[in-house]
């Protein structure tokens, strides 16, 4: 995925929302803000993320970024207590509701 083409799109379509997953979430946040743009941005994360995620500096770049989301869809409920242990703001989780 290349983040200038994301820019691009941002600007061109401009965008209510854009849906990612797991770590494109960094690639997304950084073309919102390279364009310049308000764009909310949802999130979801279906994995551990010590398992998806082998660095320590990664995880933790990963949580900090998942604050910056406007929503951040837990589609468990252990996803969902992992992700207020790390620290993710509670008001922007959403807990799946199938």
């Amino acid at each position: 995925m290349s983040l200038f083409k994301i820019v691009n799109y941002i600007k061109r379509e401009r965008p209510d929302c854009i849906i990612v997953a797991n770590s494109v979430t960094a690639i997304v946040i950084l073309a919102r803000f390279l364009a310049r743009s308000s764009v909310r941005i949802v999130t979801s994360h279906h994995s551990y993320i010590d398992v998806e995620t082998k660095s320590l500096l990664n995880r933790k770049l990963l949580w900090k970024l998942y604050n910056m989301c406007d929503a951040v869809i837990a589609v468990s409920k252990g996803i969902f207590t992992l992700l207020l242990k790390e620290k993710v703001d509670p008001r922007n989780i959403q807990p799946d509701k199938r």
